[in-house]
């Protein structure tokens, strides 16, 4: 009799220490996560961000934040609507939300706000541009178009960004500023948004090394809501139009 109580005892102790092996912590419910959204052609189609720099108005600054596997808990954030901001590429931490800073043209800027209620899974942010692709073409003497070598312009090269809007002011200097190739084989600049007048040259260098400098023929108003392309034609004509751009793939 004394046996079988004992093994009785024993099982009942394997059994439960199997019970505490197989036992798990619950999932924390307040934990979320971000999701970068740039389907906007006129920014990065259907490509994948992953670090940006991020803040919200519970929070004293920017600090950077993986989109693909970083995590935050609303238990950080309290009850109610939270509205978070992000900046791609990233910006220094050290930048206060409520500050503006510096940016220069050349520079490919995107920004998203979004406004999220506490125990929301999932925060979308939905990346814009905040800055103007021009992309520049020559059209030849039988009409055909070809991308130039090497041009530039004059143009406001600076300005300030609000860090809680996204929106960027340029300065009224005009410095020279460059466009560069991109992987698209596309010679392209991208500008602050700025009134460009009437009678602003380029210059560029065909494909057969000569140079031409070009004028606009009238003035355009340069909006981060769009993308331009420039066509440079016989006679010293610039016309710019609106054209809508897929870029290539974001670098990460």
């Amino acid at each position: 009799m004394k046996k079988f109580l004992l093994s009785s005892m024993l099982v009942l102790g394997v059994l439960s220490s199997c019970q505490q092996v197989d036992s798990v912590e619950p999932a924390d419910e307040a934990v979320f996560g971000f999701q970068g959204v740039t389907t906007d052609l006129l920014t990065r189609s259907g490509n994948k961000l992953d670090v940006v720099s991020l803040c919200s108005d519970n929070e004293q600054s920017f600090s950077a934040f993986s989109l693909l596997s970083g995590t935050r808990s609303w238990k950080d954030y309290g009850n109610g609507d939270v509205n978070f901001y992000a900046h791609y590429p990233q910006i220094s931490e050290s930048i206060q939300l409520d500050a503006e800073r510096e940016v220069t043209s050349g520079e490919d800027l995107l920004f998203a706000a979004a406004q999220a209620a506490s125990g929301t899974k999932t925060v979308v942010l939905n990346f814009k541009r905040v800055v103007v692709p021009v992309i520049i073409k020559v059209m030849n003497e039988d009409g055909t178009l070809s991308t130039p070598k090497f041009a530039k312009t004059k143009a406001a090269k600076k300005g300030v960004q609000n860090l809680k809007t996204g929106a960027i002011k340029a300065n009224a200097a005009k410095e020279e500023i460059n466009f560069d190739v991109n992987e698209n084989g596309e010679l392209v600049a991208y500008l602050l948004p700025q009134d460009l007048e009437e009678g602003t040259e380029f210059t560029v260098m065909t494909a057969n090394e000569g140079t031409v400098t070009s004028s606009l023929t009238r003035s355009v108003s340069l909006s981060s809501d769009n993308s331009y392309s420039l066509v440079l034609r016989p006679g010293s004509i610039a016309d710019m139009v609106i054209a809508p751009i897929i870029d290539p793939v974001i670098p990460l």
